[in-house]
């Protein structure tokens, strides 16, 4: 069999089947039982009467719950991997979901089930291990207890994790010393191995003398100041954490929202380092790692009244988690009108101090400015009567009544958490606006990491390897290499927040793929393909200008990258005037991020040498080498740093760096490689974008053909501009945009509504002929109020008007240079160049050179 089906959402073809019977009370429900058939099923079962399906083998025993005890003892016998166990008051799926985010870098495969902690789920989750090398488990006091006397140890971890200790379960344990002790038992369970524990606890001792009495060694994390993993700061704003590990400062980001998530983020390094991994390497991840359901995800939801943002907590609630939550709520951004509203229910299981523990919630409450507060259930009545009028919402004994009150209640960027023990059905209100929407973004399903990446980008990585196509049969065996360039990218998050972009932004969240579907197919099939990324990926950072700059952007990192790596960028430009938006930390934030998918980043960096080190592409022909850069401005190199000089980070100027020059730079690449491909990839407009070529943009575009390059293909003016062709080389002035979700300014400006996409496609030739290169240029409808914010490839009598326009304003040569023609991709406008001759008398030279 190749898996233990002992609930639902484990079945799968050839699984052992438990149902739901006398013995066991988890079990696959008995209709989905009868429905079985086929796929090489097989069920466990005791003597309950059920209707079992026909042809499906049935093994019958006197315990279901010992058999599968059994079964997991087994399969720990022969598991060749290890197990990592994580326990606590609270925190337990959101740690294990972050270890698991962290292991993956290491190629360690998430979990498919989550949260089944008990003794019976702890049993089921150890008979389904295979041969993962690592496997992250979490364990409930339940488990943990041995109220019910000693229990077999199916775990035997060799990393067991405690998140916190907490009023939790206290009408079973007491006291916060009681929840300690039962919690300590997950030490006893190890040979040795190591202990992650919270140094914040009160019961931090006692907890570190029963992991040593275990000879277990120790590993502490939180915000206390000798904690190992120790917590430094987190910024509610980026979801920046500081953090030093054992002595070592690190800053990564945090997808998770909250500084208990970052609190429990340092010791889930703690726990890869006690793995003996490289925590290093890993903690990038910790940037696409996200809540999880029913324990802090997050919702944009419609209502009758407007859309708000909904904080999904419900799953369950003590004091310490609610306290967090409340923090958490207080940290979120609001717009000017909007709202932070909580929604409490009942915490369950408190014992007899429990309306005193209710009651304390007002302090937190009015300590965190919080607008509205909503109540359900009988023990938060002692809370709502401690409550100002100011903040009252409505107090309700159950959540009937309570789903129709919130539907008229919140409005246009109110922020609302919902927290509550799970036996308050809170959930059940959540589910009820979670219906008619999605959650704000999905993590994309690739970001697994490979092993040589990096959080922090390695100083000399600019260099990719690409593959040549394989020609159809007309191509006689030549070999060609697609180089595909598009203009400016950016997801809009920053320009879909407006209120009258709101179904445009409904859209992104649900299904950002299609802003870019229609123009897939034309960078498919390809070697490489560069963008240039306007845009800092962060959720909106914290401003360091004060608003005194104007057009800042900023992108979801996750859902950005998500669509970037199906669309299949290889690179990215960061050298625009979008990049230092927010200053340096967004910067290198967004490095880390492209860097942590293998999208690789050029044209920026943490000094003068990074940014102007060229993207270098090892081809079947050759190298290419591409250079970024950004038009000086003397503003942004005043008022905001924005280049990078000497040893401060920033983006590559075009002109007026400190040291040397991107000219100079090319020159040298020409003469250090004299037989490449030199392609230049500027990000300009001059003082207005919209507008045709500036004569300041024809000036430097001669410099740099001069100096060597065959190509220069730019981007900026958020438009097509010319493109020109000669014997010292070939240039598009600007592609325009690819996908970039803002309004635009077409009509103000009275500009054509058309970007372009460049694809080069170089053939490896013979040496002393030289390489010959195809440029298709296809044009794109790029006016989002045009197409609503669904850019596409044009139609015939759109490819002619652009044709027409471009011929207008290109020159005489226009016309003897470029055809319009059409292929599979669609209308391009089309011309092939010789690359001996592209370049001038050096590349000539170069290439018929003898050996």
């Amino acid at each position: 069999m190749k898996a233990v089906a002992f609930v639902k959402k484990r079945l799968e073809p050839q699984a052992l089947v438990l149902p739901h019977c006398r013995t066991y009370r988890y079990g696959v429900d008995r209709d989905t039982v009868r429905g079985l058939n086929g796929n090489g099923y097989a069920l466990l079962a005791d003597a309950t009467p059920l209707a079992f399906p026909h042809g499906v083998p049935r093994l019958k025993v006197a315990s279901v719950r010992n058999a599968l005890t059994n079964l997991a003892l087994a399969t720990r016998a022969s598991y060749p991997g290890r197990i990592v166990a994580v326990t606590g008051s609270a925190g337990k799926t959101s740690t294990c979901n972050m270890i698991e985010d962290l292991l993956q870098v290491f190629g360690v495969p998430k979990r498919p089930t989550k949260n089944f902690n008990t003794f019976d789920g702890v049993n089921g989750e150890v008979a389904n291990l295979t041969n993962e090398a690592i496997a992250v488990i979490e364990v409930a006091a339940s488990f943990l207890s041995q109220r019910g006397g000693p229990r077999p140890n199916v775990l035997r971890p060799e990393v067991a994790m405690i998140t916190s200790i907490g009023e939790a379960h206290l009408e079973y344990f007491g006291s916060p010393q009681g929840v300690a002790e039962v919690k300590s038992n997950v030490f006893d369970l190890m040979s040795r191995g190591t202990a992650v524990i919270p140094r914040d606890a009160d019961t931090y001792d006692y907890m570190v003398q029963r992991a040593r009495a275990a000879g277990a060694t120790t590993v502490s994390f939180g915000a206390h100041p000798s904690a190992d993993a120790h917590l430094l700061s987190y910024s509610a704003a980026d979801g920046v954490v500081e953090a030093e590990i054992f002595g070592e400062r690190i800053t990564y980001e945090l997808g998770a929202l909250g500084r208990h998530f970052a609190r429990n983020s340092v010791g889930a390094l703690g726990v890869v380092a006690a793995l003996g991994l490289d925590w290093r390497r890993a903690a990038g991840a910790l940037a696409s790692s996200r809540e999880v359901t029913g324990r802090g995800m997050t919702f944009d939801v419609g209502s009758a009244s407007g859309r708000f943002t909904l904080i999904d907590d419900a799953y369950n609630a003590n004091p310490s988690s609610v306290r967090a939550a409340i923090e958490m709520l207080s940290e979120r951004a609001t717009p000017p009108r909007g709202r932070r509203i909580a929604v409490l229910a009942d915490m369950l299981e408190l014992g007899p101090r429990s309306e005193e523990f209710h009651r304390a919630l007002a302090e937190p409450l009015l300590g965190a400015a919080i607008d509205r507060v909503y109540l359900v259930g009988d023990q938060m009545r002692a809370l709502w009567d401690d409550l100002p009028s100011e903040i009252r919402g409505q107090y309700y004994p159950t959540v009937d009544g309570l789903q129709a009150a919130l539907d008229r209640e919140f409005a246009d960027g109110d922020v609302v958490l919902f927290k509550g023990s799970n036996g308050t059905e809170l959930h059940k209100v959540v589910a009820h606006f979670k219906r008619a929407t999605k959650r704000r973004s999905d993590a994309p399903k690739d970001l697994a990491r490979s092993e040589d990446t990096g959080f922090v980008q390695p100083a000399g990585r600019r260099r990719l390897e690409v593959r040549a196509r394989h020609p159809k049969s007309s191509q006689s065996g030549s070999r060609r290499t697609s180089l595909v360039f598009v203009g400016d990218l950016s997801m809009g998050d920053c320009y879909l927040k407006r209120p009258h972009l709101s179904v445009a932004r409904h859209r992104l969240e649900e299904n950002p793929w299609s802003f870019v579907e229609l123009l897939a197919p034309l960078v498919q099939d390809k070697s490489l393909l560069v963008a240039n990324l306007e845009t800092v990926l962060a959720e909106r950072p914290a401003d360091p200008f004060r608003g005194m700059k104007k057009y800042q952007g900023w992108d979801d990192p996750v859902r950005t990258l998500a669509v970037m790596q199906r669309l299949g960028v290889d690179a990215v430009s960061l050298a625009n005037n979008h990049t230092m938006d927010f200053g340096v930390a967004p910067l290198r934030r967004t490095i880390a991020h492209l860097e942590s998918t293998n999208i690789v980043p050029f044209g920026a960096g943490e000094n003068e040498v990074q940014a102007a080190r060229p993207l270098s592409v090892s081809a079947p022909f050759g190298n290419v080498h591409i250079f970024a850069g950004y038009e000086f401005r003397t503003g942004y190199a005043r008022k905001w740093n924005f280049y990078a000089s000497g040893d401060a980070a920033g983006v590559n100027p075009l002109t007026g760096r400190a040291t040397g020059s991107l000219i100079a730079d090319i020159a040298r690449t020409r003469t250090d490689d004299p037989a490449s491909v030199i392609v230049v990839y500027p990000h300009w407009s001059g003082a207005r974008n919209y507008q045709w070529a500036t004569d300041e943009m024809i000036g430097m575009n001669s410099e740099f053909l001069d100096a060597g390059a065959d190509f220069v293909i730019g981007h900026g003016a958020h438009r097509m501009q010319e493109i020109v062709s000669g014997r010292e080389g070939t240039t598009v002035f600007s592609l325009g945009n690819f996908v970039f979700n803002s309004p635009g300014r077409y009509a103000k400006f009275g500009s054509p509504t058309f970007s372009l996409v460049a694809r080069l496609e170089i053939e490896d030739g013979d040496p002393v002929t030289g390489i010959g290169a195809d440029l298709h240029i296809y044009p794109i409808m790029s006016d989002n109020r045009e197409t609503g914010f669904r850019p596409r490839p044009v139609r015939k009598s759109e490819a002619v008007q652009v044709y027409n326009i471009l011929a207008g304003q290109s020159g005489a040569r226009f016309r003897e240079d470029f055809d319009l023609e059409h292929g599979d991709r669609g209308w391009y406008i089309g011309r092939t160049i010789p690359l001996s001759m592209a370049g001038g008398q050096r590349r000539r030279d170069a290439v018929t050179s003898p050996a």
